[in-house]
């Protein structure tokens, strides 16, 4: 084997490496952009069926409280829940839009910055909920109770606040969980996925 042989040899033996070196580049970014939009479309299914439930709650206590409009001690509070009812409503439809408009075909660097938007935004509007969520509870039991049970709170304080005080603790330590395994574990696993694929096509951090 005479050495301009030996170089072509070399050369296609380079050039096979080089395209199974793309192969394997493209193969890995495609997988790990599929496994980062499986992984947020759990806290999109999420919001959607927070959308859904708070509306038919929101609904009800809207018929009921227009329905006892002349007893403004649950009226008026039921119309208040509402109102707050309508913000949590807002706040999910905003998360679930930006998660679906996410653009996996974008360059990495330009999908990890949406990412780091999209959880400062959740982040925020979590806050906003979770203050909400006490004064929309208290606001909305009196004409529920009223409706389903026939039952006053206002004169039974005792089950009002025990009452109250249980669902909104309960609720509280599900949006704790919620935003643990549902937002912050699957916005992280995205986030190493992407930083996954820069590596991959600047293992020397050119670029």
């Amino acid at each position: 084997m005479d050495l301009d042989e030996l170089k072509n040899n070399w050369k296609n033996y380079d050039t096979m490496l080089e395209e199974h070196l793309i192969l394997d580049q493209n193969a890995l970014r495609k997988r790990n952009l599929d496994k980062s939009q499986d992984a947020l479309f759990k806290p999109y299914a999420h919001e959607i069926s927070n959308v859904i439930v708070v509306l038919l709650t929101t609904v009800f206590v809207l018929n009921s409280s227009l329905n006892h409009l002349d007893e403004l001690h649950f009226s008026v509070p039921g119309l208040i829940g509402v109102f707050l009812g309508s913000l949590h409503i807002y706040f999910s439809i905003i998360k679930a839009w930006k998660i679906s408009r996410l653009d996996f075909e974008l360059p990495i660097i330009n999908i990890q910055k949406k990412i780091s938007h999209l959880t400062i935004l959740i982040f925020r509007l979590q806050k906003f909920e979770v203050l909400i969520l006490p004064f929309f509870i208290i606001s909305v039991l009196p004409i529920t109770f009223w409706v389903i049970q026939n039952r006053d709170l206002y004169t039974h304080w005792g089950f009002f606040v025990f009452s109250a005080t249980f669902i909104i603790g309960f609720s509280l330590l599900g949006m704790r969980w919620i935003h643990k395994h549902l937002y912050d574990q699957k916005i992280k696993q995205v986030q190493s996925l992407l930083a996954e694929i820069i590596e991959l096509e600047n293992p020397n951090g050119i670029g």
